[in-house]
């Protein structure tokens, strides 16, 4: 069974001709605008027609004409013609596998029986005396290898384990529906 299709995307040499005709437009007035889309529209009647047949062999069932008007008017005219540069990324700060060990045996032993929510399961493993050294020796690892405060190791911490809660969720949901 194919999967079904939600976004329908112009070829890439189609949407290369609409954002050509888009940038050499891009200043004009709302009826000058209108006027020559209406033109460009009649004079490539051949290479708009091979895209309408192949994203309608896709599925597509909408009004083409108004698809691609409205690509072209509302994004690529306004698309920004500078090229923006990446963001650089934060260093990824990970946890011991001690830390990591405790908590997905938390997760297992305590929460999945009881059911729990996650933020009164991250309360329970935080309020547990048999973790506390381990949490504790973490949170001193992260002060001093990387001088994190207290508030970004408690969010970084807590995060970690609220996503293996999910993860241990999720599996345990596919394991038992199999």
């Amino acid at each position: 069974m194919t999967q079904p299709i939600y976004r329908f995307k112009f070829s890439p040499d189609f949407q290369l001709a609409l954002e050509i005709f888009a940038n050499i437009h891009r200043l004009d007035e709302t009826s000058l605008f209108r006027e020559n889309w209406d033109r460009w529209y009649d004079s490539n009647t051949m290479l708009i027609k091979a895209e309408e047949n192949r994203l309608d062999a896709l599925g597509f069932k909408k009004n083409f004409k108004d698809k691609m008007y409205k690509s072209v008017r509302y994004y690529f005219k306004n698309k920004s013609l500078t090229k923006r540069k990446p963001r650089k990324r934060k260093i990824y700060i990970g946890l011991s596998q001690v830390l990591l060990d405790n908590m997905s045996s938390h997760i297992a032993k305590f929460i999945i029986q009881e059911r729990m929510r996650p933020a009164y399961a991250y309360n329970n493993f935080i309020g547990n005396s048999e973790f506390n050294m381990n949490i504790y020796s973490e949170e001193q690892r992260l002060i001093k290898e990387f001088t994190m405060n207290e508030v970004d190791i408690e969010a970084k911490i807590k995060k970690t384990y609220k996503n293996r809660y999910f993860i241990y969720q999720k599996q345990n949901k596919k394991n038992t529906t199999e």
